[in-house]
């Protein structure tokens, strides 16, 4: 029997996870497909990413990495999914304050877009400079184990990593 080690990334305190935009199934698997925020699902497998030991973030519905977009600088901040490669903008380090730092672009992280509301789904995830109070929350990611052996239905959540 195989086993898998998966995570969710869920913004810290609330109920939201990191997961990919679209409306099908389909939509999920394309490049370039944005990454955001929304509502746990223990089945979502669009909402469950493998840890690489390369530093790539692999997302488990796609087969796709967890990319940063261009310069880090808006417009072109945006975060989405591409055909894993050996590239920077696909390598992050975890900091010991749950923060996720992007290789390429060494002083930003993966947060969420401000706007109307920090804590709700279908809010769009880019790369921010390092932030400090209420908005450095947007920043940290505590990261939920979960495994499975022979089905896809026997998802579980185990423990944070």
């Amino acid at each position: 029997m195989r086993e898998d080690v998966y995570v969710k990334m869920k913004l810290a305190g609330i109920d939201l996870c990191v997961g990919i935009e679209g409306d099908t199934a389909t939509a999920k698997l394309v490049n370039g497909a944005k990454v955001q925020l929304e509502t746990c699902k223990d089945w979502a497998g669009a909402q469950q990413w493998k840890m690489e030991p390369d530093g790539s973030i692999r997302n488990r519905w796609s087969g796709k990495c967890l990319e940063a977009g261009g310069s880090g600088e808006p417009p072109s901040n945006k975060a989405f999914i591409w055909d894993c490669n050996s590239a920077e903008h696909q390598k992050w380090i975890q900091a010991s304050d749950r923060r996720l730092q992007n290789k390429k672009l060494t002083n930003k992280y993966l947060g969420v877009m401000f706007g109307a509301s920090r804590l709700s789904s279908d809010r769009y995830l880019e790369l921010r400079n390092f932030e400090t109070g209420q908005y450095g929350e947007n920043q940290k990611w505590p990261l939920l184990e979960v495994r499975y052996t022979t089905c896809p239905m026997n998802w579980n959540v185990l423990t944070r990593v």
